[in-house]
């Protein structure tokens, strides 16, 4: 769904900050702290030209990257009463800690916030494009071009697409500037289009559909494991390897925000059969 409203959008991040900025001088313009309160797995910071492994109780600081492995979780505290936990495989820069809350850039990976007025307020851009709430529960995940934003409490303004809000309840899909608002569904799409004669003298077959734009799209039970990237459409295509006799395929998908669903099938080798059998040719994909 494309909104028509591109104009409001400055308009609401201003709204946005004003508020913060009026809260914050009510306090006494205190400037709260961005600090690591707990950790799992890799994680690293880096300040200036410093690499160093990160630890629980570190205040993290403008131009400071922090950065999750594979394996990687980090939550981070902003003043007293809003959190932000960096997912596995996650990059963000911190530009701005100030008065008014904190600024990030997400580089590449996936963050959900817990954000609330006392502390300010939270942005989070990438390539351009960003969100910015004062009081409300979401998940953003980002890999190239394409962001997706699920809000599960209050709403999220954003800039630089034509997407202006995003309610409780709601997800947004960007692709570069062009971005799709909807309901978050119950589980993740994943279409796809297995073969109508599941059975082949070939030693690959392949597997098609369509998924969330840019999930990561991951096919086993073949004679090896197969991982493709969607595009940022949702659609994906991979070769499998197909072990003779029957390759119980199960095609699973995660999207940007970690949710992940699976669909299962069948696919049959037969190199040694006949080449025809009740007028189907072997032969043919």
């Amino acid at each position: 769904m494309r909104s028509s409203l591109g104009w409001l959008a400055p308009l609401l991040l201003i709204a946005l900050v004003v508020c913060a900025l009026g809260w914050q001088s009510l306090r006494g313009a205190t400037v709260p702290t961005l600090r690591l309160v707990s950790l799992e797995g890799a994680v690293t910071v880096t300040s200036g030209e410093a690499l160093r492994p990160a630890r629980a109780g570190d205040v993290l600081s403008p131009s400071d990257h922090l950065v999750t492995g594979v394996d990687g979780v980090a939550a981070l505290r902003l003043g007293d009463d809003t959190t932000i936990t960096v997912g596995p495989t996650s990059s963000i820069e911190i530009t701005a800690v100030d008065a008014t809350g904190v600024s990030l850039e997400l580089e590449d990976g996936a963050l959900s916030a817990t954000v609330r007025p006392e502390s300010g307020a939270v942005r989070v851009a990438s390539r351009g494009r960003a969100l910015v709430t004062t009081n409300a529960v979401f998940d953003v995940g980002v890999e190239g071009e394409v962001m997706q934003v699920a809000v599960a409490e209050g709403e999220v303004a954003m800039s630089g697409t034509d997407v202006t809000r995003i309610a409780a309840g709601q997800q947004a899909w960007v692709a570069d500037r062009h971005g799709d608002v909807g309901q978050i569904p119950e589980e993740l799409l994943l279409a796809v289009q297995w073969p109508v004669e599941a059975r082949t003298r070939h030693e690959q077959w392949t597997v098609e559909g369509k998924t969330g734009p840019a999930a990561t799209v991951r096919i086993r039970g073949g004679a090896q494991v197969v991982e493709v990237r969607a595009d940022a459409t949702g659609t994906f295509r991979a070769n499998v390897l197909l072990a003779e006799g029957e390759n119980r395929v199960v095609v699973e998908s995660t999207d940007l925000l970690g949710r992940r669903t699976e669909v299962p099938g069948v696919l049959v080798r037969d190199s040694k059969g006949p080449r025809f059998q009740a007028g189907v040719e072997y032969g043919r994909p």
